[in-house]
C-alpha cells in the first residue's frame, strides 16, 4: 500500500469517538420518546374507559396501560399477556369483570384500527381517495379516515 492510500485511511475520523455528553443526550432523548410512546398508548385505555362511561384516576390508567404494553411487547402472545394484565388491574380497581373485558377488547380494536391506518391506501380499495395530500402511499394521508 502506498503512502497516499495509507494517508487516506488514517485521516478518517474515528467512528467510535463522540463529543462529551452526546451519549447522555441520546439516552435522554430515547427515554423521553419511550415515555411519550407509552403515554400515547395509554390513550387507548382512556378512550375505552370513556366509551364505557367509567372514570378512573389518570395515573391508574397510565399504570395499567404501561404494564399491559410492557408485558405485551416483552412476552410471546402479546394480545393475551397485555390483556391479562389490564383485565386483572381494572377488575381489581372496581370495574366489573365484563367491563374490564370490554376495555381489553376495545383496546385491541382501536390499536388494530390505528395500525391499519398506517398501511398504504392502495391495500384498501374502498378507502376514500386522499387527493392532493397523498403522501405517496405511506398511509399518512389515510390516517384521518380511520
Amino acid at each position: 500500500m502506498g503512502n497516499r492510500a495509507r494517508a487516506c485511511i488514517t485521516s478518517r475520523p474515528d467512528p467510535t469517538h463522540r463529543p462529551p455528553g452526546a451519549l447522555t443526550a441520546r439516552l435522554l432523548l430515547a427515554l423521553a420518546a419511550t415515555a411519550l410512546g407509552y403515554l400515547a398508548l395509554a390513550g387507548y385505555d382512556a378512550i375505552s374507559l370513556a366509551y364505557l362511561d367509567r372514570r378512573l384516576p389518570f395515573r391508574r390508567v397510565v399504570y395499567a396501560a404501561f404494564l399491559g404494553y410492557a408485558f405485551a411487547n416483552s412476552l410471546p402472545l402479546s394480545v393475551v399477556t397485555g390483556a391479562t394484565v389490564r383485565y386483572r388491574l381494572y377488575s381489581q380497581w372496581g370495574l366489573a369483570r365484563s367491563q374490564a373485558a370490554r376495555v381489553v377488547t376495545l383496546n385491541t380494536i382501536t390499536y388494530a384500527v390505528g395500525g391499519a391506518g398506517r398501511l398504504p391506501p392502495r391495500l384498501f380499495p374502498a378507502a376514500p381517495h386522499a387527493g392532493d395530500g397523498d403522501l405517496g402511499g405511506s398511509g399518512g394521508s389515510w390516517l384521518g379516515w380511520t
